[in-house]
């Protein structure tokens, strides 16, 4: 059963609609709609075959689905198929709560109050990632304790009953929501678990919730022969006989006997563990990796509710070289995710961390580092740090010393990932810094913090920084920081700064006439100005300064004001002394003052009234 429930199709949606009504308009236009956003939704076939009962491709389908749209229709309710549809979603949506969205097509909501009232009612349920069923009085101070504290420290949502749960002939509601919204199942077998009603009728809906919703059930061995379970022998034998005697005047309590033999039957015959004469923390390490292979991208932090996320966070990790997010290879690394505030960077980080986090031993999610960073400078950080990794709430830490030395030594040799979210210093990640071997680490960690987290910026200071050694890269940086006030501008200045004096005209010419003109005429003109175009081109484009496509040469539009802005720093009001003109207006002024242009080498000026009608035009090198 536990490797049974992993072959059904998983779909983001199912859609339930009639055919007849919608198929060749909304609900045609609706499937395009989430295919182009990257939405795996479920359509149902044609030629399914339509009878009594559903079809089990489409049965798998509903079972599958995280999120279901009922789109209602005159026609509907006219269609055993929709309603039999309709009821399965319901079922499946007590047994295993999610989203029921109803659309309503061309009928009144108020004739069809049933989904709304569903829909809404499905939220109240909460759901756990394990449910364990135990023998209070045999583990819950050993064996039950040491696996709770072991699920829990991992982030994993283990539901525990507690002592003052009501016992009687019925489960209590509050268990049987709790089985109802679980994930994965442990039964703990041990001496005493048949002597009690309680737990086997536990077990039994585990047994019902399982069949009509495929999930896993991981049967542990306490201190018992697998076999005396699976048999009903030894201990079991003696407490089905007193069961047995004890209703065998109740017709219905006989058969309820019977199904809890049923159940013990058939857990016990699944894959699990026999942990008699063996050392408990060692078989519960296994369980927990068995439980986070399971259902680890699952866990009860993942937020459904993000439609699509599923194709950007594999995207995410592809370009992060993980592989799958199931089977996540380890490497030491650091990744800085940038872009501009508002596209949703951290819930793509954390919809990632959620996936990834179960294959690591220690983990932690710091939201808002920046902010931390300002109430409680780096000690804040530091405390948060080890919190979460160390799971230790009263973490005691006197200055940044003591953080720092704790944090090197205690998560030294551990398989981490830390996500730091909204980092905006690099001195906010001082703790991870180590000795002389990750001075290239540190150095990149200055370059992305002087870029600002800009794209271009990065790429070209990597660039221009590519090949040479630490000294070099620190020397760089230094003069970052020499400028207190440093923008973007200040950062590509460095690029260009770096370059032989030809390549420097040549950069000038492009950002200040020759950006988006096609190449050959661009080797033309720089040809004529003696700059030999073939060799500077070619470096130019290595440190990321130009890019040659489809034939034409292209420069970013940052890139062009930078070098603009250097032609007229000098002498930014008076354009005769600049050595290049383009705006006509420049030109002008230039033409108007009798003074000679000494330093002047270049003029090339556009005027466009229209798209057909050139006003002036003035060549000059």
């Amino acid at each position: 059963m536990a490797s049974s429930s992993q072959l059904i199709k998983t779909y983001d949606v199912f859609v339930s609609f009639r055919g007849e009504d919608t198929r060749n308009s909304f609900t045609g236009f609706l499937f395009q709609a989430l295919c182009r956003k990257g939405i795996h939704a479920f359509k149902d076939d044609d030629n399914l075959k339509k009878g009594e009962s559903i079809a089990p491709e489409l049965l798998q389908a509903i079972q599958g689905s995280r999120l279901f749209l009922t789109l209602f229709s005159q026609n509907y309710a006219s269609s055993t198929w929709c309603l039999r549809e309709l009821a399965e979603i319901c079922n499946c949506v007590e047994t295993s709560p999610r989203r029921v969205i109803p659309i309503f097509y061309d009928v009144d909501p108020s004739t069809t109050l049933l989904p709304i009232a569903m829909a809404s009612s499905s939220q109240l349920i909460k759901t756990y990632d394990v449910f364990v069923s135990f023998r209070g009085e045999d583990t819950r101070n050993n064996f039950i304790g040491f696996l709770f504290q072991a699920l829990r420290t991992k982030g994993i949502d283990v539901f525990r009953d507690h002592e003052d749960l009501k016992k009687g002939e019925s489960i209590a509601p509050e268990l049987l929501q709790a089985i109802q919204g679980s994930r994965i199942f442990i039964a703990v077998f041990s001496k005493n678990y048949a002597f009690s009603t309680w737990c086997l009728r536990k077990l039994a809906e585990i047994c019902n919730c399982v069949e009509t919703s495929p999930r896993s059930v991981l049967p542990i061995f306490y201190d018992v022969d697998p076999s005396e379970v699976r048999k009903q022998s030894g201990f079991y034998e003696r407490a089905f006989a007193e069961h047995e005697e004890r209703f065998k005047e109740d017709k219905e309590k006989v058969e309820e006997v019977q199904r809890w033999r049923k159940a013990l039957t058939h857990v016990a015959n699944l894959s699990g563990w026999d942990i008699r004469n063996k050392q408990q923390y060692a078989e519960i390490e296994q369980i927990v990796q068995t439980i986070l292979n399971i259902s680890g991208p699952n866990l009860s932090l993942r937020n459904d509710d993000l439609v699509g996320i599923e194709s950007r966070v594999e995207k995410l990790a592809n370009l992060l070289c993980l592989g799958s997010v199931n089977e996540v290879r380890v490497v030491g690394v650091a990744v800085g995710i940038s872009g501009m505030g508002g596209i949703g960077k951290p819930t793509l980080a954390q919809a990632l961390y959620e996936r990834i986090s179960h294959h690591y031993n220690i983990h932690c999610f710091i939201d808002d580092v920046s902010k931390i960073y300002r109430d409680t400078s780096s000690l804040g950080l530091q405390k948060q740090l080890l919190s979460q990794s160390l799971k230790e709430k009263n973490l005691e830490i006197c200055n940044a010393l003591e953080g720092t030395y704790l944090v090197r030594t205690r998560l030294h040799n551990a398989k981490a990932l830390v996500v730091p979210d909204n980092v905006d210093d690099v001195e906010q990640l001082r703790m991870f810094r180590g000795n002389r071997n990750t001075l290239l680490r540190e150095c990149l960690g200055e370059v992305l913090s002087h870029a600002q987290g800009h794209p271009l910026a990065i790429e070209v200071i990597g660039s221009s920084l590519f090949g040479r050694n630490v000294s070099q890269w620190k020397g760089a940086l230094g003069r970052l920081k020499e400028n207190k006030s440093r923008n973007i501008m200040d950062v590509l200045r460095i690029s260009y700064d770096q370059l032989d004096e030809i390549d420097k005209e040549i950069f000038l010419d492009i950002a200040c006439f020759l950006n988006s003109q096609d190449e050959k005429y661009v080797k033309e003109i720089l040809n004529f100005r003696g700059f030999h175009p073939e060799y500077g081109l070619e470096v130019l484009i290595d440190k990321s300064l130009i890019k040659i496509e489809y034939g034409r040469i292209s420069m970013h539009g940052l890139l062009v004001d930078l070098g603009r802005g250097i032609v007229r720093e000098k002498s930014p009001k008076e354009p005769m002394k600049w050595s290049r003109l383009w705006d006509y207006q420049d030109l002008q002024k230039a033409m108007l003052d009798d003074q000679a242009t000494a330093n002047l080498e270049a003029i090339v000026v556009r005027l466009y009234i229209d798209e057909t009608t050139t006003m002036m035009r003035a060549d000059g090198l």
